[in-house]
């Protein structure tokens, strides 16, 4: 910068296209490693939120879940199908 008695002159060198290119990919870089530190970042919240998830053994699980099942087995539409089915085909007399 030079300054003469009230101005201000900022002097900028001259830059060719392979210097100017070198700066865009310096920038391009720039951007691609902010985007992997929010990646990582991210990934950090996630492994954070599961650890603190609440662990259960595998075999309560399993009897959590075959209770449920026996528990609800009436209203199940696989196991006991309604018999006032509207889908099914009507059955038709037909004569030999």
């Amino acid at each position: 910068m030079i300054q003469s008695s009230s101005v201000l002159v900022e002097v900028i060198p001259y830059t060719d296209d392979a210097s100017i290119k070198s700066i865009s990919g310096d920038l391009n870089s720039l951007g691609n490693r902010q985007d992997e530190i929010e990646r990582k970042k991210n990934e950090i919240l996630m492994l954070k939120s599961c650890l603190a998830m609440k662990r259960l053994k595998l075999s309560v699980v399993i009897n959590d879940l075959k209770n449920y099942c026996f528990e609800h087995i009436e209203s199940d539409q696989l196991i006991s199908a309604p018999k006032d089915d509207p889908f099914k085909t009507k059955r038709r007399c037909s004569l030999f």
